[in-house]
């Protein structure tokens, strides 16, 4: 019985993305909220503040759900082009296909629980049925 050789793991390069939840009197306390994402390819580390979110737990659809402004962010800092299709496989609330309607690009959702898809479903409709302002 010998002792395994230690094996290092190395993550590959790329993109952080991190969305700050709370404003600057919550950092470096146990209010400090944060959600990173990583990017294959890139490099570097790329903050978005929105606070947006922050004590509309009553109107939430999801436990997860993310403003739109910052999936917006998401889909032009990863360079979506418009018109293309974004796939989400998680779509929870369908925030990134709202971001998607309003920024002129495809969108195809999948969620495995029936209400979230379905609520989903109706938030990405309502949004499709105002319409673009065109200015």
């Amino acid at each position: 019985m010998g002792v395994k050789p230690f094996r290092r793991t190395v993550v590959p390069v790329g993109t952080t993305l991190v969305w700050l939840k709370r404003y600057d009197e919550g950092f470096g306390s146990f209010l400090s909220d944060a959600e990173v994402a990583w990017m294959k390819g890139g490099h570097g580390v790329y903050c978005k503040r929105d606070v947006s979110l922050q004590g509309e737990s009553k109107e939430r659809m999801h436990p997860t759900q993310k403003p739109v402004p910052l999936m917006s962010w998401c889909l032009d800092l990863v360079k979506v082009p418009k018109g293309g299709t974004v796939l989400d496989p998680y779509m929870g609330s369908g925030t990134t296909g709202v971001a998607c309607v309003r920024s002129g690009r495809k969108f195809i959702g999948i969620d495995k629980d029936a209400e979230h898809f379905a609520n989903a479903c109706r938030r990405i409709e309502q949004e499709l049925s105002q319409g673009q302002l065109a200015l």
